[in-house]
């Protein structure tokens, strides 16, 4: 089922850059954007969802009398509306004496309305799950400066080495809380009532990320008042290096030697805990990324 509407995105921006000495240019900027009356194409809107309330859940959906034997509706309505804003920040060291550099910080908080239990947009407004708080990488390039200009054996082996380094770190996502067994009778899902601050009052593991006694089940036949996306899951941080050389046999022929290294400080990139309250994994991390990993390659140019 569709609806008619135009949907519209505005996009702001302010940018100020300034050169600084040694070859480094600063930038600061700061960007907006506001989507309006966007449609939603993935299933997720359920118009027939029955209200909150006892008794048999199939003849309290709105259209019943309609289609008395449909229990799910989807919709592609003008209802989703997204708030986007981050500041962003970088420092670059342009190729200079074999060396580059780009460091990048960026904050941000985006915001929509997708109505992921409710088909009331006001209610579902919350962080979307795009929501990367924080963001910092670090980029470097660096031709290594050994033997240079020497000849001989001990020259082909030392010189022409080249190393780059990938430095990122970043916030988690945001994750929904929603009841292991939904107690509103619509058809849908659910959340708890929030009792107390889930970010305090406990130990952080990844056994209990969050503070799992901040929740309580709602009131049967009703909505809990706990909001969407409330939670973050945990952050990045990963080094990738690599060192490389190319050599160069004779004329139009080169060999380029690379060894990488991804996340080489095996520090592991954890998934987000369970959001399921009532069951046994709830504020649980049972997964995570890929560990370390080191590969070698050799490419012939020519």
């Amino acid at each position: 089922m569709f609806t008619g509407a135009t949907p519209y995105v505005q996009q702001y921006n302010l940018t100020l850059q300034r050169e600084l000495p040694k070859g480094m240019v600063a930038t600061v900027a700061c960007v907006a954007g506001l989507g309006r009356r966007l449609y939603i194409f993935n299933g997720a809107v359920n118009v027939d969802l029955a209200p909150p309330g006892p008794g048999t859940i199939l003849p309290r959906t709105p259209y019943y009398s309609v289609f008395p034997n449909v229990s799910s509706i989807a919709i592609a309505a003008p209802w989703y509306n997204t708030n986007y804003q981050d500041l962003q920040a970088t420092l670059e060291h342009r190729y200079q004496n074999g060396l580059s550099l780009l460091s990048t910080y960026t904050w941000s908080h985006s915001l929509d309305d997708e109505p992921s239990i409710r088909n009331n947009p006001q209610a579902e407004y919350g962080n979307s799950f795009l929501d990367l708080r924080h963001r910092f990488t670090l980029m470097v390039d660096y031709a290594l400066p050994f033997a240079r200009g020497a000849r001989g054996p001990a020259a082909l082996l030392a010189k022409d080495w080249g190393i780059n380094a990938v430095a990122v770190l970043t916030t988690g996502i945001p994750f929904d809380i929603t009841n292991a067994a939904s107690k509103s009778n619509t058809g849908g899902s659910d959340r708890p009532n929030v009792i107390s601050n889930a970010t305090s009052g406990f130990q952080q593991s990844i056994y209990e990320w969050f503070n799992t006694a901040a929740f309580a089940a709602q009131p049967l036949y009703t909505y809990g008042d706990l909001g969407r996306n409330v939670l973050h899951a945990p952050g990045r941080k990963s080094l990738d290096l690599a060192i490389h050389r190319e050599f160069i046999p004779k004329e139009g022929l080169r060999l380029e030697f690379r060894a990488e290294a991804f996340n080489i400080t095996n520090t592991p990139p954890f998934a987000a805990p369970g959001g399921s309250f009532g069951s046994a994994t709830f504020g649980v991390i049972s997964s995570a990324g890929l560990g370390r990993n080191i590969q070698f390659a050799l490419k012939l140019l020519f």
